[in-house]
């Protein structure tokens, strides 16, 4: 697609040295695709891949954008570490099959990495569908997350270069870019059972100034400190704190501090 044509020349330019920064995942691990995709809530989106081939089929149709989440719906996925598998999504499961047997891609490990405005996935593929070089994979994730890191430091001239030239998923996907209207708690079913079975409830309705307090009140910040940046009256900070303190079942200040924090660090907020 030509909305892509500006990114993937700027990477094209640093291909040689991406497959040689990438040469000992492929050695020690067998990593046959490497790949790095950003996309904020409101769809600007960048990615570099290490398998060009792949790259250039997986962006020549739209329809592949709409099956893979990361790229369309930013907002549902969640902070952490996940499989990629076959799933219901049928559309999904035709990428990782024409991954898998067009290009000897078969995806596995990837780390999503949330702030409030965006989503960076990193993911690694293996050459082999073997279940077993698969599991040898997730025992090395900190080594792979040291990698990202000095991905990152040596590939800057690259990530300056691709902050001007990202693509619009919005303006290219239209409605079919599922932004959420109010992405400030992520729940589902099965999540929002399990909390319950634990201990932890998350209120059906946060009022969206509740929801900024809550933002400060994760850092820590005082009252007066929040009602400085809000601009309104501490008094009012205070019995903001007081209803949400409420709305999650807690008994002092502290222990909603450490609630918010929990749910924050397994995706629930997007902060």
């Amino acid at each position: 697609m030509k909305e892509f044509r500006d990114m993937t020349r700027i990477t094209d330019k640093f291909h040689d040295k991406i497959q040689s920064f990438c040469s000992p995942l492929v050695q020690t691990f067998g990593i046959s695709q490497f790949f790095h995709a950003r996309v904020t809530n409101s769809g600007q989106f960048t990615g570099v891949n290490l398998s060009k081939s792949w790259e250039e089929y997986f962006l020549s149709e739209k329809s592949n954008l709409l099956h893979w989440p990361d790229e369309c719906d930013p907002c549902k996925i969640r902070n952490g570490v996940r499989l990629l598998q076959e799933n219901e999504d049928e559309g999904m499961n035709k990428l990782l099959r024409k991954a898998r047997e067009g290009y000897s891609i078969n995806f596995s490990l990837q780390f999503v990495e949330k702030t409030g405005q965006c989503a960076n996935t990193y993911g690694f593929a293996l050459n082999s569908s073997n279940p077993f070089q698969h599991m040898m994979l997730i025992k090395e994730m900190p080594l792979l997350r040291l990698f990202i890191k000095r991905f990152h430091e040596e590939f800057k001239e690259l990530y300056n270069a691709l902050e001007n030239n990202k693509v619009d998923m919005l303006h290219l996907l239209g409605t079919s870019f599922q932004k959420m209207e109010n992405p400030a708690i992520i729940k589902s079913v099965a999540l929002d059972q399990f909390l319950k079975k634990i201990g932890i409830s998350i209120p059906e309705s946060i009022t969206d100034r509740e929801f900024e307090v809550m933002k400060y009140l994760i850092k820590a910040c005082p009252a007066s400190q929040i009602a400085s940046a809000m601009f309104i009256s501490k008094r009012t900070v205070e019995h903001h704190i007081e209803r949400i303190k409420d709305k999650f079942r807690s008994s002092s200040k502290s222990e909603l501090v450490q609630k918010l924090r929990e749910l924050e660090s397994i995706g629930c907020f997007m902060f």
